[in-house]
């Protein structure tokens, strides 16, 4: 739980290199994830790969990914893109940003890390694959309405000014 949070709190502050340690840390990350994946589909493993990975990685996943767009938030504020407004400015204001989503990254790696304890490396016969894939499905899908959800009202304000 520790780690995974470093690791994206890590990832957020690598936006300070103009968001280039920020894309190593994700692609780096995203290539060892995507090596065990296929070492593990190619020796037939699909289901116990899925019933490992999917309850606490349905979070712990979108969580890193987060904490990678937060970063990347931060490097599109310090280039500035032709902006006229001092660096100071920007910075102020995608802080409350930066905060509300490093926190929730925190929140979401809590709750996987509890899920990666507790459910994840029981295996069958004590929990059948199918419940666990079941239960990181659904927690996906929770995920992404909620995610798709959330700002909307935020949307709705910043477009009138």
């Amino acid at each position: 739980m520790t780690h995974n949070t470093r690791v994206s709190i890590f990832t957020l502050a690598l936006g300070v290199t103009w968001g280039i340690g920020t894309a190593m840390m994700l692609f780096y990350n995203g290539v060892i994830l995507g090596a065990v994946a296929l070492d593990y589909l190619l020796a037939g493993e699909t289901r116990f790969l899925l019933g490992w990975l999917l309850p606490h990685g349905s979070i712990e996943i979108p969580a890193i990914l987060l904490a990678g767009q937060a970063g990347l938030i931060l490097a599109g504020t310090l280039i500035g893109w032709g902006q006229a407004v001092s660096l100071k400015m920007r910075l102020r204001k995608i802080s409350a940003d930066l905060v509300t989503l490093i926190i929730g990254v925190a929140l979401m790696l809590v709750w996987a890390g509890i899920i990666e304890a507790f459910f994840s490396q029981y295996h069958e016969p004590v929990l059948p694959y199918e419940i666990k894939i079941g239960f990181g499905v659904l927690e996906l899908i929770l995920l992404a309405l909620f995610l798709g959800k959330s700002g909307t009202r935020n949307v709705e304000k910043s477009s009138t000014f």
